[in-house]
């Protein structure tokens, strides 16, 4: 089981979200993540094969809310990770992508946005959350 995750649909964020071509998305669901004091990660793999071109960034922005169904915003202090592509890179399906720790003391509930600002950016990914055992 080496080099594998177990993932259950109940930690998905979105299963096969669109990799975002110069603009910025919410995954589908929230989760409710409160209490969990910094022992949780949200990890987006490549569910197909996805691309983002030369110095191109991909950013992850964590938004909280204090219900499922209400307007979710960026954590504050503003909470989010970003990696620039020094080169065309090709992500092969299953290859993580990007991982973001989730801090201690956000909402009840959690919801990744996930931005690019390459137009040509191709792919779905897996965006859910892990537990971090300690």
């Amino acid at each position: 089981m080496y080099n594998h995750k177990l993932i259950f649909e109940s930690n998905m964020f979105e299963d096969g979200m669109t990799v975002p071509a110069n603009t910025n998305a919410d995954a589908d669901a929230g989760m409710r993540v409160g209490g969990q004091e910094g022992r949780l990660a949200v990890t987006i793999t490549a569910k197909t094969s996805c691309l983002i071109h030369d110095e191109d960034i991909l950013t992850v922005t964590l938004k909280d809310c204090a219900t499922e169904s209400g307007s979710y915003a960026a954590i504050s202090p503003a909470y989010s990770v970003s990696i620039t592509h020094a080169a065309d890179t090709t992500y092969a399906a299953g290859d993580e992508i990007i991982s973001i720790l989730v801090p201690p003391g956000v909402g009840k509930w959690l919801k990744p946005n996930i931005a690019t600002d390459d137009a040509g950016a191709t792919g779905t990914m897996n965006v859910f959350v892990e537990y971090l055992a300690v």
